[in-house]
């Protein structure tokens, strides 16, 4: 049967990463700005939160740029041009924004936050179910 992942699933860039990582990064500002620290302390702990956004910014990729294959009861993990080939998948965490892709053998794992709007509906239920395209 030919597996809907055969091909690859390469994550897109997330808007609602961008918004999830806005708002913390505003609530640590503000919490940051009411806490009773030096000044100096403050101003240099708010150019780190705002390098860190800026880079969010320009790259809205939660775990960089990855595509993920399954092709004979493999998870093949392809990122900046490293395979990396995992035996077993595992969602650890799916909280309907989001969801925790663990990828392992047993020397390594690998956790991947990947969010809702990279993947299309029949994407995600194959990377959820592990269904065949047959299957939907």
């Amino acid at each position: 049967m030919y597996n809907s992942l055969s091909y690859g699933i390469e994550l897109n860039r997330s808007p609602n990463y961008i918004k999830t990582a806005s708002i913390l990064y505003l609530f640590a500002f503000l919490m940051l700005m009411e806490s009773s620290l030096l000044l100096f302390l403050k101003l240099v702990l708010t150019c780190l939160v705002i390098l860190q956004m800026l880079y969010i910014l320009k790259s809205p990729y939660p775990s960089g740029k990855i595509r993920i294959q399954y092709i004979y009861d493999e998870w093949i993990l392809d990122k900046n041009g490293q395979r990396i080939i995992f035996t077993r998948r595992r969602v650890l965490l799916n909280t309907g924004l989001f969801f925790l892709l663990e990828l392992s053998t047993p020397e390594q794992r690998k956790i991947i936050p990947v969010f809702l709007d990279q993947l299309s509906h029949t994407e995600f239920r194959s990377i959820i179910l592990g269904l065949n395209m047959n299957e939907l």
